[in-house]
């Protein structure tokens, strides 16, 4: 089938110092930083490239000297040698590389906690277990003021919902507050019904008419553009995503979670999700696909990233870095072993995000 993974690796630029040594995994073709690549010594130590495709290398033993490193990279690596072992040779005392790695600042709220500055909850609703937040959007009431607003989720048992609250910003506060409840469990057989939660996208119509689409990772339910068609349920309207989408060369697939946006170098939607039941991993398969309306129909997805053993759930498209003079696309999804049967948990990283970057202009993007 035709992919769209990289073919990688130009691996390892060490720079020896007194301790760590600076270690990078970097795609072959591009030299862009890989993350998520594990290297592997002849002794027993695992050590795995974090977001900027760097490992800080404690190896005392191994400073100076030629080093083996089997490399296991999740559909990256290199090519097995004759006696089947992949990985590379290198000295840990190679030129520096002056590559400045991706990174990404955050401000997070925070309170006073022992003494100290600590991270807190930014949706902090009544009722038993956490809080998940979903389907935020920023949307302009009749006066032209903002208004934030997002579906908040009590959860309890691991991963079941018994309730769904309408929540909007508190300016004052800094935080969501509840102004109403869309939802409560009441038995064991009630179901959730549509509701405004997902990844938001705006889109207008064919005939002007502008819509908040509410998809994980295609639409299933659209409201006017604006904070009334967002709190008038009458103005709801549910779509039903497609159950399966077609891949070449192999039967239509189920998708789990994931994201669509508009691209405007491609002048096409495009989607990300995670395969249900996919393999090598039962939820770490990702695939695109395309469509020239966000509600279909889709065309024969392209896998571009696998993780052996390991999930990749709600992969999402950061369309705010799209731009209409580069095919290249950033995507990300949280990397953990949980749900995959895996208990062998990758260190430093399970439980992360893991940011990705594929390019539209490759042929296997040309087939749809």
């Amino acid at each position: 089938m035709p992919s769209a993974r990289a073919t990688l690796l130009c691996l390892l630029q060490a720079t020896l110092a007194a301790a760590p040594v600076r270690v990078e995994a970097v795609d072959r073709e591009d030299g862009w930083p890989v993350p998520g690549v594990e290297l592997r010594t002849t002794h027993g130590l695992r050590l795995v490239s974090d977001n900027a495709g760097l490992i800080a290398a404690d190896i005392p033993e191994a400073e100076g000297k030629e080093c083996w490193f089997e490399v296991i990279g999740h559909g990256h690596g290199v090519k097995a040698d004759g006696f089947g072992y992949a990985g590379v040779r290198t000295p840990l005392d190679a030129a520096p590389c002056d590559r400045p790695p991706l990174d990404f600042r955050y401000a997070h709220f925070t309170e006073p906690k022992g003494g100290q500055t600590a991270p807190r909850g930014a949706c902090r609703l009544p009722g038993d277990g956490p809080t998940w937040t979903t389907g935020m959007v920023s949307l302009t009431d009749a006066k032209g003021w903002a208004r934030l607003v997002a579906v908040a989720a009590k959860i309890r048992n691991f991963l079941k919902a018994y309730r769904h609250d309408a929540a909007e910003w508190d300016e004052s506060k800094e935080e969501f507050r509840t102004t109403g409840t869309l939802w409560a469990k009441q038995g064991e057989d009630d179901a959730i019904p549509p509701l405004r939660e997902g990844h938001p996208v705006r889109w207008t119509d064919g005939e002007g008419r502008r819509w908040v689409l509410f998809c994980n990772p295609f639409p299933t339910l659209r409201c006017p553009d604006s904070y009334e068609g967002w709190t008038d349920r009458s103005r709801w309207e549910v779509i039903r995503p497609p159950k399966s989408v077609p891949s070449a060369g192999s039967t239509a697939m189920r998708p789990h979670t994931g994201s669509i946006a508009w691209h405007p170098w491609l002048k096409r939607w495009i989607a990300v999700f995670v395969e249900r039941d996919g393999k090598p991993s039962a939820l770490g398969e990702v695939w695109i696909t395309q469509a020239d309306s966000p509600l279909g129909p889709w065309g024969c997805a392209v896998k571009v990233a696998t993780h052996d053993d390991h999930t990749f759930y709600n992969p999402r498209l950061l369309a705010e870095f799209f731009r209409a003079v580069s095919p290249v696309i950033l995507f990300k999804g949280t990397y953990t072993a949980t749900l995959s049967g895996n208990r062998r948990p990758t260190p430093r990283w399970d439980y992360n995000q893991v940011l990705y970057q594929a390019d539209l202009s490759e042929a296997a993007f040309r087939t749809q």
